[in-house]
């Protein structure tokens, strides 16, 4: 596979990830990650990654359980490492009269197309409170 076929299959793979959460499709959703996946929150809480698929397949559900729903508006944007997606994320918060929110993070790919990482690298932090 060539680096614009992989950069292509990643952008798929972040646009399939927000997909399954706005269906809460945990399946889908955790088939995209590798084993050692984590997640890291540089500026939301909380601050702490969460590493492993299983930690956070048992934390997505939870957030499925107790959130109620809302609309995701990703942008995916393939960076020269193909390894590398930028997703800009524009959250639609219809339990909070029309919030928005938006979040940057830095997805980063294995070889086989799982996320090994992604960074929230970017939160407007004007939301209200997601219940916990």
């Amino acid at each position: 596979m060539n680096a614009d076929a992989i950069r292509s299959r990643n952008a798929g793979r972040v646009v399939g990830l927000y997909e399954a959460e706005q269906q809460r499709d945990i399946e889908k959703w955790a088939a995209l990650w590798a084993e050692n996946g984590r997640h890291t929150f540089w500026l939301s809480t909380p601050t702490a990654s969460i590493i492993g698929r299983d930690s956070l397949v048992a934390a997505t559900q939870h957030k499925f359980d107790v959130r109620p729903p809302y609309r995701i508006d990703v942008t995916a944007e393939p960076l020269a490492d193909p390894a590398r997606v930028l997703a800009r994320l524009h959250l639609t918060l219809d339990f909070a009269q029309e919030r928005v929110v938006d979040i940057w993070c830095l997805f980063h790919f294995d070889d086989d197309g799982l996320i090994t990482e992604i960074e929230e690298i970017v939160d407007t932090a004007n939301s209200p409170a997601f219940p916990q």
